[in-house]
């Protein structure tokens, strides 16, 4: 899986984030307490006992490597980790992905207010680039807050959906009650919007 997202930072965050799933945690007194997932699943699991293993079975360090995970339950050798995470500026020459998710790209500094129509036509280039790594056969996921009529969000969506097959569904993600809107906006709590 490609993760692509607007910044190194932000992907090395989602990264760490799926990593944590599969991490089995400690409990108080420094013993293993595995979660539900790490029952179920106990092949892809990684605990501080098998660390070292990990390094020498995947080559890489599990707790230093930020921008990428493999599962230890990988039985082919494959050159392209189980999830990458790659940004605009990443170089991704000689890369293929089974599936590309595309989680933020567009951002309110590349794409919002005060940009210009040349720098979301370079985010737009840069997604359309990352869109070849994936293989023929994969599958493209699109995941983020359009911030401009013509962002790539916008121009992807017209673009590769075929017409009256795509459906897309765009809402605020919560609205102001009616008999709450005589209210001043310091004065506003959660209960207050739908």
């Amino acid at each position: 899986i490609a993760l692509m997202t607007a910044t190194d930072g932000l992907g090395a965050e989602f990264v760490g984030k799926v990593k944590s799933f599969f991490a089995v945690p400690l409990d108080d007194r420094g013993k293993p307490n595995p979660t539900l997932f790490n029952v179920l699943f106990p092949e892809h699991t990684i605990s501080k006992a098998n660390i070292d293993l990990y390094k020498r079975r995947m080559g890489e360090d599990w707790e230093n490597s930020a921008s990428r995970f493999v599962t230890t339950a990988r039985s082919q050798k494959l050159e392209a980790p189980t999830l990458h995470a790659i940004s605009l500026k990443s170089s991704t020459s000689g890369w293929h992905y089974d599936i590309g998710k595309y989680d933020d790209c567009v951002s309110n500094s590349n794409s919002g207010p005060g940009t210009t129509q040349e720098q979301r036509d370079s985010v737009r280039q840069s997604i359309d680039l990352a869109r070849s790594l994936i293989e023929p056969s994969g599958f493209h996921d699109n995941v983020g807050t359009p911030y401009n009529e013509q962002d790539t969000y916008s121009h992807q969506l017209l673009k590769v959906s075929k017409k009256n097959r795509l459906k897309t569904l765009i809402k605020p993600a919560r609205v102001l009650k009616p008999e709450n809107k005589r209210k001043k906006k310091d004065e506003l709590v959660e209960a207050d919007y739908h």
